[in-house]
């Protein structure tokens, strides 16, 4: 299966793959980049001298800090843009949304230097991981409070009982089973270059998997037809958090 779908994700790289754009610059910081390879260049070619003294290494130094400085000044301001946009972003704005998702999808980003959690600057990737970590695991962790709305609670509890005893009368027997035409059909719509699931299984694993995938995704999905059950590893997703403009950015 593994050599099925290489072969095919190789015959259609142009369609399954994206290069990388390179970031754009500001003039200053291109003028900047320059310079700091002329002096790398001369430094090198006068044999990497490391005396603090030497004119070449003082030159190479300075440029390469000044470049450095300029390339985080030029981040924190696209940063900053970004936020301001998702701030801005109405929220009836389905395609300015969708838009900033691919956008923060894509390849060539870079991820977050810097977050603030509970009060506390995180500026260290596994900190930063850590506490995404926390923050759904609370948020996914059922709680009883005193500022819950007991009214809608109460609700969303007959809700789901109603739901449930609807179903369980209502049960539906005997699903038309699909068959593997029409699931070639089905994999073969799935669009390219979207995100992995939890277990890193993108579209382009069933698209390019060839018959033996097909084979396996119609099994499984007759599979849940006929015992109208939905397996937890099915049910998880990832959440792209995205700031509401009324929101604390804290």
């Amino acid at each position: 299966m593994a050599t099925s779908a290489s072969k095919c994700s190789r015959s259609k790289s142009s369609k399954c793959s994206k290069r990388l754009k390179k970031k754009s610059w500001t003039p200053e910081l291109d003028n900047i980049a320059k310079k700091s390879r002329d002096h790398f260049a001369k430094w090198k070619a006068a044999g990497r001298p490391t005396d603090k003294s030497n004119i070449l290494f003082q030159n190479m130094q300075f440029y390469k800090k000044k470049l450095r400085s300029m390339q985080k000044q030029l981040e924190a301001s696209l940063r900053i843009t970004k936020y301001q946009k998702i701030m801005e972003l109405h929220e009836g704005n389905d395609a300015g949304f969708y838009s900033l998702v691919r956008k923060q999808r894509d390849p060539a980003n870079t991820t977050t230097s810097s977050l603030t959690f509970n009060d506390i600057s995180l500026n260290n990737d596994n900190l930063i991981r850590d506490a995404w970590m926390e923050y759904f695991q609370d948020l996914a962790t059922p709680i009883d409070s005193e500022n819950f709305d007991k009214e809608h609670f109460n609700l969303v509890e007959n809700d789901i009982k109603h739901l449930t005893k609807t179903f369980i009368e209502n049960k539906i027997e005997n699903i038309s089973p699909v068959t593997e035409v029409e699931m070639k059909g089905i994999l073969a719509s799935m669009k390219n270059n979207k995100s992995a699931d939890e277990e890193n299984i993108a579209a382009e694993h069933l698209k390019y998997g060839g018959p033996i995938m097909i084979t396996i995704m119609t099994f499984f999905v007759n599979a849940i037809f006929k015992h109208l059950h939905i397996p937890t590893l099915l049910k998880g997703g990832i959440a792209c958090p995205v700031l509401k403009k009324w929101k604390n950015k804290n």
